[in-house]
């Protein structure tokens, strides 16, 4: 058993420890091009440093920890309540469109016939758009409406993801810390500019974890958390299929360790029984949304031009390996038309499939591992959510004056290029900054499976998170937007490491 989990982590920890060499060398981790302001303050921290070191405040330091332990809820739910207001300032701030096939739905939401070949080959964007269209049809079409249905999906599964994380290992400090580091993706970051399903599927991603936690913790209504959890799962499913990774972790760590399974319910029979009704409330549900999109009149979609998943496949081996610069696992002109030219579902299969055999044979293995090594960086050598790629699939559609209140806000978050009908890019000293935090959270997710790498709890999350990579791997990604779905996971490995090594210092 406690080999089983050295493997899993041992896996997981060397995909973090090539994360984190990646990020060291991440282009937002560059020291030139910074705000003055933050020159200043790099340059006063260095002698406040040598002071401190040389002469410790031992008692301070003793004080202020003490302060924080006894008041980190208070000090959470304040952290929390900034970080809400900022968003709402920034979302009234920000003039900006959606760009890609956020754009292709939204602006065809009074016309929805126009999506009928999109969603016929797309149909796995299928339910993004009933949910879009239903929010239309009560809040308008107008951006602004899904910028706040992404802020209010964003915020919510902030608080399902504390509320799980304190059930899962009892302790609400260390859920808060948790917390914390996941709203460094979701909320300190401003990605409610990302109206998709990126930022639409986190809340049911969360409150499906919430629910099983629950439901193997509560003697009395395990069954209806699990019917809650099938049904919940299942619009992760049809929001976005890779989120769901998790719950094949679970099946595998369950058939590898039935005992971590059984401190909290009586017996391997309840445990399957559980299981069974995640799985079929699950079923049912995903079958019931299919059958009322199958036969709905709003837009006619033909499944049997659907994409196939080695179409995703073939996406997730396009780039050059030697070219760090170029896009990598992404989508592509070229390998779109392959697919386009065969007629049906089964004929592109086969020409995919054959594509993607030649292109894996013309590499070679040595040049398959530079690729592949490419793409994964391009994932993880930074916790900015969306760079590498289309920056969120964000255009900036007008610039405030300089002087005016918004110009300033857009000064600290825009790059200074910055400049109207341009993609949304973050400032130098923005990004350095959130490259900083980022290193912290890779280091202490690290600890985190290191020390404890013969913890049930944590090669549970750590396999969540080791299928999450492996996924992206294989499948189209070559940006740090397709990690969004994972940052649960990589938040509960470094918050619980970051807690245990701040907490064992003190002492």
């Amino acid at each position: 058993m406690k080999t089983l989990y050295r493997m899993i982590n041992a896996l997981t920890l060397i995909l973090l420890s090539i994360a984190l060499f990646f990020s060291l060398q991440s282009s937002t981790f560059t020291f030139f091009g910074l705000s003055r302001t933050l020159y200043a303050l790099i340059l006063l921290t260095i002698p406040v440093a040598f002071l401190l070191l040389v002469f410790p405040p031992v008692d301070l330091f003793k004080r202020i920890w003490q302060f924080i332990k006894n008041n980190n809820n208070i000090i959470f739910w304040l952290i929390f309540s900034l970080l809400v207001v900022m968003q709402l300032v920034l979302v009234n701030t920000f003039k900006i469109d959606v760009t890609s096939d956020a754009n292709i739905i939204l602006t065809a939401l009074d016309h929805p016939s126009r999506l009928s070949n999109y969603l016929s080959l797309n149909s796995n964007n299928s339910f993004y758009f009933f949910l879009s269209y239903f929010l239309s049809k009560i809040f308008g079409t107008n951006l602004i409406v899904f910028e706040i249905y992404a802020i209010v999906s964003l915020d919510l599964s902030v608080i399902f993801l504390k509320l799980a994380t304190h059930k899962y290992f009892g302790s609400r400090s260390i859920a808060n810390v948790v917390t914390l580091i996941f709203a460094y993706f979701t909320m300190l970051q401003p990605i409610f500019v990302l109206t998709y399903t990126d930022t639409f599927v986190l809340p049911f991603v969360n409150l499906t974890i919430l629910l099983i936690v629950l439901a193997f913790n509560d003697s009395k209504a395990k069954y209806l958390f699990m019917v809650l959890a099938g049904i919940s799962t299942s619009i992760a499913y049809l929001l976005k299929p890779s989120a769901i990774i998790f719950l094949i972790a679970l099946i595998i760590f369950f058939v590898i360790s039935k005992r971590a399974f059984l401190g909290k319910v009586n017996g391997i029979r309840t445990v399957l029984l559980l299981l069974m009704t995640l799985f079929l409330t699950g079923t049912i549900s995903t079958y019931a949304a299919n059958r009322y999109m199958d036969t709905q009149t709003i837009v006619k979609i033909d499944k049997s031009k659907s994409f196939p998943i080695v179409h995703y496949a073939l996406l997730g081996s396009f780039g050059d390996p030697n070219d760090k610069n170029s896009l990598h696992g992404t989508f592509n002109n070229g390998d779109l038309s392959i697919a386009l030219k065969a007629h049906n579902k089964t004929a592109r299969t086969k020409a995919e499939l054959n594509e993607l055999i030649s292109r894996s044979h013309h590499r070679g293995i040595i040049e398959s591992f530079k690729f592949y090594m490419a793409k994964f960086s391009d994932n993880m050598d930074t916790g900015v959510v969306g760079f590498h790629r289309e920056q969120l699939w964000s255009i900036v559609t007008k610039l405030a004056p300089k002087n005016s209140i918004n110009g300033h806000i857009e000064k600290i978050f825009y790059d200074r290029e910055q400049q109207p009908g341009n993609l949304l890019s973050w400032s130098s000293t923005f990004l350095f900054l959130l490259q900083l935090i980022w290193l912290v959270i890779l280091s202490s997710a690290i600890y985190a499976i290191w020390k404890y790498r013969e913890s049930d709890k944590i090669t549970l999350v750590s396999l969540s998170l080791l299928g999450g990579m492996l996924f992206l791997l294989i499948f189209e990604s070559g940006g740090t937007k397709y990690m969004l779905q994972y940052t649960p996971f990589i938040s509960v490995l470094a918050g619980f490491g970051l807690y245990n090594l701040l907490t064992q210092k003190h002492s």
